[in-house]
């Protein structure tokens, strides 16, 4: 049976007196989920409707909206049973916003197969020249890396002086290069790996490459005394797990020199690699 979902719409009023508004945003809630999914359309639809439009404004309290959201649950899940309109303007939105206003709550019955399907489709309709945005929220190789070195930069780590950036390893044909390494006796060397794909199988696949690559290296790796740290990405898509489950299952078979660092584990990690390159100095 398809399940449902609620959403609604962000809508920035350029003049009150006019009454003219455009959609910014889209707010999902899916049956299941407690999650809320929040997306911004492309700004440059604005300006040339508004030549003195402040793209600004709109950007700053999408940041805030995806800030806030990370500490809200939904149970049960339908935004509509919790009559929000006007939660939601208060909630999320800055306290003296008249431009930005939440509509509605609508629901929809979610025929397209997941959630991340339904959402791709929504946006296009209700955010006209929406770029790919879905992409850039996922978790990808970036999105990791950058979350690691944020986590070490907020300890007043000078990175620059106290890692190695871009560490290729070349042998048997196979070239892999490592974002980042740093010693404590072995090296450490560091590679994001992200799971957070579109598809069951890709993920699969996506191991299954990344097994070949370690079991190539594995003797280079230990004759060297080197340790592949794996920065692991999770799918957003919690249909998608059981294959991640797999793939994890799939690189822990592996006999070459490695630890799996999941993004539950990311934290824990990198207040590892502070203590020993505080050991350092600068």
């Amino acid at each position: 049976m398809n399940k449902l979902f609620s959403y609604s719409i962000l809508r920035y009023t350029h003049s009150q007196l006019l009454g003219e508004s455009l959609n910014v945003g889209v707010l999902f809630a899916f049956e299941g989920e407690q999650d809320l999914h929040f997306f911004i359309g492309d700004l440059q639809r604005l300006r040339t409707v508004y030549p003195d439009f402040d793209s600004g404004y709109v950007q700053l309290a999408a940041k805030g909206i995806s800030a806030k959201l990370k500490d809200i649950k939904i149970e049960p899940l339908f935004l509509s049973d919790y009559n929000l309109k006007e939660q939601l303007t208060k909630v999320l939105l800055p306290e003296d916003s008249t431009a930005l206003q939440f509509s509605d709550i609508f629901e929809a019955v979610n025929g397209f197969g997941s959630v991340d399907a339904a959402i791709e489709a929504f946006t296009r309709v209700l955010l006209p020249e929406l770029s790919v945005r879905k992409e850039e929220s996922r978790h990808n190789e970036s999105f990791i890396l950058n979350r690691y070195t944020e986590l070490i930069i907020e300890k007043n780590i000078r990175i620059e002086h106290r890692m190695r950036r871009n560490h290729p390893i070349q042998i048997k044909g196979v070239k892999l290069n490592f974002e980042l390494s740093w010693k404590n006796g072995i090296v450490h060397l560091i590679k994001p790996l992200s799971f957070d794909l579109r598809e069951g199988q890709d993920i699969l696949n996506k191991s299954a490459q990344y097994v070949g690559y370690l079991n190539l290296l594995s003797d280079y790796a230990q004759l060297n005394q080197f340790n592949f740290d794996l920065l692991i990405g999770k799918p957003q898509d919690r249909h998608l797990l059981g294959s991640y489950e797999d793939a994890l299952y799939n690189l822990e078979r592996s006999l070459a020199p490695k630890s799996l660092i999941t993004e539950e584990k990311l934290e824990e990690y990198s207040e590892e690699t502070v203590r020993e390159l505080e050991k350092k100095g600068l």
